[in-house]
């Protein structure tokens, strides 16, 4: 097993049921608290993102195509390029 880091994620909050997920570079991190972390994948912890969706996660993200599929206690989200807009989440495998 190959640990890259150890160490929290400021402004994560909660505990982690569902599994990380990865594409493209990046790995995402659900908490039950319902905020959503994306760091980069390298060898130093980098975050990217976080967005709080305000309800808790305890599903694991599902990415497919251009699309990342976020599935909280009451609602479900797909987050991914508008038509016309730059693109906001890396296709997997690329």
């Amino acid at each position: 097993r190959d640990r890259r880091y150890s160490q929290r994620i400021a402004g994560a909050g909660g505990g982690y049921y569902a599994t990380p997920v990865a594409a493209s570079g990046r790995i995402y991190l659900a908490t039950d608290a319902g905020v959503v972390t994306v760091i980069e994948a390298g060898p130093q912890l980098k975050v990217l993102s976080q967005h709080d969706f305000q309800e808790p996660i305890y599903a694991t993200p599902a990415i497919a195509e251009e699309t990342l599929y976020v599935r909280t206690t009451k609602h479900l989200y797909a987050l991914g390029r508008s038509a016309g807009a730059p693109e906001s989440l890396p296709r997997p495998g690329s």
